[in-house]
């Protein structure tokens, strides 16, 4: 099924040329953890079309995958990341820049790491663009982590903070493909090299949760905030939009291929469904529930 995707996808890119502690009950959720992995320009073809992306091929067949996730307007990296950890449009989250501009100061909607915090849970974010740091708003964030270095310095350094400190939430943000992407345009053998080294990547995330014991407990979504045409993106184009969405873990349906619309909105409120967390009705995103094999129960906050 995922081949014939891969087939169809590939079509469409050449059409188109293409005092009060909470007390938790851990009981409610079969996962300990959920990791966001977001690829940074991403686009789906790039990443599985390439042959060598073993690693995310894996994780789709294993899980619950779509080729066809949609990213926001502007679909950029930092409107469109808002977007993903908030549930809500770029029109409602207003970060609307694209650069690092602190005077600007943080995100004012209500973000994943906001609600889990809100439970008790414990909360991290690993980036390869400072920028990122206007979505950990203070005191929901207990560790923001700008790494200089690549996707495999990255996952390293997030690996190895999940292993001792165990938090229940991490974002993992990797950028070679967007900057790839903007040297030697979308599509270019020089992207799709930068496809692998992304791979290679998760490949030490899984390794360093399996070694550790901990991947059973861990629910993964891999995405992308954006894909990318010529050497650029941010427009309306399909080939900006277009992204993958996949979800693996023990609970997660095998091989299954996602058949809901899926928006990158959505990733924010399936990690919230995957951790037991009430999601707010402001917002847009949902959780794809299609993807468990069984439902999730919410969990219960008390007073200690």
């Amino acid at each position: 099924m995922l081949r014939q995707s891969k087939r169809i996808l590939f079509g469409f890119f050449i059409l188109i040329f293409v005092s009060f502690v909470p007390c938790i009950s851990m009981a409610a959720t079969p996962f300990d953890r959920v990791i966001i992995v977001s690829i940074d320009g991403g686009r789906s073809d790039v990443i599985f079309t390439n042959t060598e992306t073993i690693n995310i091929h894996s994780l789709a067949n294993k899980g619950a995958y779509t080729l066809w996730a949609q990213s926001i307007l502007p679909s950029s990296t930092l409107p469109a990341h808002t977007s993903m950890l908030t549930g809500v449009k770029a029109s409602v989250h207003k970060i609307l820049w694209n650069d690092y501009q602190p005077s600007k100061g943080y995100v004012q909607v209500t973000t994943i790491f906001e609600l889990a915090k809100a439970s008790g849970l414990k909360t991290a974010m690993f980036v390869a663009k400072e920028k990122l740091v206007h979505i950990a708003k203070p005191g929901t964030v207990d560790k923001f982590k700008w790494v200089n270095g690549d996707a495999r310095t990255i996952a390293r350094s997030a690996v190895d903070y999940i292993v001792q400190e165990k938090p229940n939430l991490c974002f993992i943000h990797l950028t070679e493909l967007d900057t790839l992407g903007h040297t030697f345009g979308w599509g270019s053998p020089k992207q799709f090299k930068g496809a692998i080294i992304c791979d290679k990547a998760i490949g030490i995330l899984l390794d360093g949760l399996a070694s550790a014991g901990m991947l059973d407990q861990t629910f993964i979504i891999i995405s992308a905030d954006h894909g990318g045409h010529g050497t650029g993106h941010g427009t309306s184009d399909p080939r900006d939009l277009c992204v993958p969405f996949i979800c693996s873990g023990s609970y997660v349906k095998s091989n299954y291929e996602i058949q809901s619309l899926v928006s990158i909105c959505d990733v924010s409120g399936t990690a919230a469904y995957a951790l037991g967390l009430s999601i707010p009705d402001s917002w847009t995103g949902k959780p794809i529930k299609e993807v468990f094999k069984e439902r999730i129960d919410m969990r219960t906050v008390t007073e200690k």
